[in-house]
């Protein structure tokens, strides 16, 4: 019985040492261990650490902001370090009043214009109708944001910039990554005939664009021009 014992010992002791000195065994098992150590660290992917550039721009636009909007503007800002240290593809500011920011609200853009690992930008509900003046340099500002695939401006009475909205829409033609534009109500039935004419045509070279939402704009008053525009494959009606 001691025999028979020692020799199961004995054996299993011979075969612990073989695979601890045969390379050939070794690999039974290691390559295993070490995948999953190095799946382990792909997975737990430290954050990106904000570019001092960043981070002063981002400090200035809290400072220039009014006393009323210090604090949406701190929320913004540290939305967007939280966006770049996660390498995040979207960036969702919608309904926070940028265009009541008005020049900051170009900053801002100019801001995120850094953050190119964004593919998706949610400005929707953002009154940008009282961006005045700034309005052409705003849609300049998001003309440069050349890595962006998805872009929705909804909710945002753009109507109101009346003869400066073709140039608005304009703005986004070197968006050639562009692929998605989300107009949906802002009332442009409101504009002249020649403005919206204009900003048709200003949609139209947009030829990058696979899915262009223009719903509850009651365009239907320009007929015929527009009822051939919305036949086009890429309109959302």
């Amino acid at each position: 019985m001691v025999n028979t014992v020692s020799g199961d010992f004995s054996t299993r002791s011979a075969s612990s040492y073989q695979s601890a000195v045969n390379p050939e065994k070794r690999s039974i098992f290691f390559p295993k261990i070490h995948s999953n150590i190095f799946r382990a660290i792909r997975i737990a992917r430290l954050p990106a650490p904000l570019p001092s550039s960043v981070e002063t721009q981002l400090q200035k636009f809290v400072h220039d902001a009014a006393d009323h909007q210090r604090a949406l503007c701190q929320s913004i800002a540290n939305q967007i370090k939280s966006a770049y240290a996660n390498q995040s593809s979207e960036l969702n500011l919608s309904g926070l009043g940028l265009g009541k920011l008005g020049a900051q609200a170009v900053q801002l853009i100019q801001i995120i214009g850094q953050l190119t690992h964004l593919r998706v930008l949610d400005l929707s509900c953002n009154f940008l109708n009282e961006l005045g003046q700034q309005s052409g340099l705003f849609a300049e500002a998001v003309g440069k944001l050349s890595f962006i695939n998805t872009l929705n401006l909804a909710h945002n009475s753009l109507f109101a910039l009346q003869e400066h909205f073709a140039h608005f829409v304009m703005s986004f033609h070197p968006l050639s990554k562009l692929h998605s534009l989300d107009l949906f109500n802002n009332q442009l039935g409101s504009l002249s005939k020649e403005n919206a004419k204009s900003f048709l045509e200003s949609l139209y070279l947009l030829k990058q664009i696979r899915q262009l939402d223009l719903r509850d704009n009651h365009l239907d008053y320009l007929g015929d021009y527009y009822h051939q525009f919305s036949a086009l494959p890429n309109v959302i009606q």
